[in-house]
């Protein structure tokens, strides 16, 4: 299977025992998780309109060439130099890492059990742009690792102001 996630735990342990208490009370935590689920598939949302957090690398020459089929080009150095009208240049130019039709980005999904999170996606080839590694005929394409799945810290803190007792109904949290 092609399934690639990353899993996280944000609740301090003060914070699952209480958990745990309310649950056992017969609290039902599960908009609490679908609440904690949401920020999550946000935060990696995030990433992908910036283009990575921290950047991700570049496109390759040859990925700009395959998105404009007829672009001319000519070797410059070692390097391919595009010779491209302007308003091509200027489509290829907006196009973001990791969006092509959006599959990807739309695909992210989560799931939860007790304060263990998992945010992932079933793509087929959802792993080999978080992990980067060699792809294509042959194994001749180098794919750059893009961390799509990363949780920022500031996203992580936002999920850690949860509101706890407010989903499931007891006092506040110590």
């Amino acid at each position: 299977m092609n399934t690639i996630t990353t899993q996280c735990k944000f609740f301090s342990d003060d914070v699952t025992r209480q958990l745990n208490r309310a649950i056992r009370a017969g609290a039902d935590p599960k908009e609490l998780w679908r609440d904690v689920g949401e920020r999550l598939t946000e935060s990696v949302s995030r990433n992908f309109e910036a283009g990575g957090r921290p950047p991700w690398k570049p496109l390759a020459d040859s990925t700009l060439l395959s998105m404009r089929g007829r672009a001319l080009k000519r070797k410059q150095k070692g390097r391919f130099a595009l010779n491209l009208r302007k308003s091509a240049a200027e489509r290829i130019a907006g196009k973001k890492i990791l969006t092509g039709r959006g599959r990807l980005r739309r695909d992210i999904h989560y799931k939860s059990r007790g304060g263990l999170f998992q945010i992932g996606s079933n793509l087929k080839y959802a792993r080999i742009h978080q992990k980067g590694g060699k792809a294509g005929k042959g194994h001749s394409v180098v794919i750059p690792k893009r961390e799509y799945l990363k949780i920022q810290e500031e996203d992580k803190r936002g999920i850690l102001r949860v509101d706890v007792p407010r989903f499931l109904g007891v006092g506040a949290v110590a």
